[in-house]
């Protein structure tokens, strides 16, 4: 992946992997809201049993000119193998989960990341409940000369310093399609993409903000 970011520390010790979802065709966006909540969210906590953390992030509206998005999916894990070799523990497991994704996924491109919090910002609730407050993930292609300092100045600018921050640089894109984001940004607050570009400036080629409801599971 070209202009792979080389960021300060992980300020946990997981692997964070996020999902860019799409719905299946003709399927309601509020048919795949209740779908994910309602259905999908309790068998993926009862069948990844190696699931550290778990969190939804369902997209209020899509930006004019991208391709759709209806989900912002983040899952955690202890290590990459977890993931990859030990996300079921039966056969039975792995066809629940795969049977009932296929009910309203349509698709999904998958991303390795490390997550730094810039700003821990307040409590985010209880489990399974939405979130208070706005949310918005930017999704970031990165110039070819940007180091971590500069862009980690940048994103403090986003941030009103009370606001919860979190850096995530990708370090490998785990699906076979898919744009080449080299960092996920979750900000709690309302932030449009001609803010963002403004204050990220030259840092960033590409940049797409989605407002979303976030929702942890785990």
């Amino acid at each position: 992946m070209a202009g792979r970011l080389e960021g300060p520390s992980s300020s946990v010790n997981m692997v964070k992997i996020f999902f860019v979802c799409r719905r299946r065709a003709g399927l309601a966006v509020e048919d795949y809201r209740r779908m994910v909540l309602e259905e999908h969210v309790p068998l993926a906590l009862e069948h990844h049993r190696t699931m550290r953390r778990y969190e939804i992030n369902l997209v209020q509206a899509m930006p004019v000119g991208v391709p759709e998005t209806v989900s912002i999916a983040v899952l955690c894990f202890n290590s990459l193998a977890d993931y990859q070799q030990r996300l079921y523990d039966s056969k039975t497991s792995r066809t629940i989960i795969e049977t009932d994704a296929a009910r309203f996924m349509g698709g999904a491109d998958a991303y390795l990341t490390e997550e730094t919090v810039l700003v821990e910002g307040p409590p985010r609730g209880p489990l399974g409940e939405p979130a208070a407050g706005n949310k918005t993930m930017v999704l970031l292609k990165l110039g070819r000369q940007t180091g971590p300092d500069v862009l980690t100045e940048r994103l403090l600018g986003l941030a009103d310093g009370k606001c919860r921050l979190v850096l995530n640089p990708v370090r490998k894109r785990l699906s076979e399609s898919g744009p080449d984001w080299q960092a996920f940004v979750e900000l709690h607050r309302n932030l449009g993409a001609g803010e963002a570009g403004a204050l990220l400036g030259d840092t960033a080629t590409g940049l797409v903000c989605y407002p979303v409801d976030e929702y942890v599971e785990k």
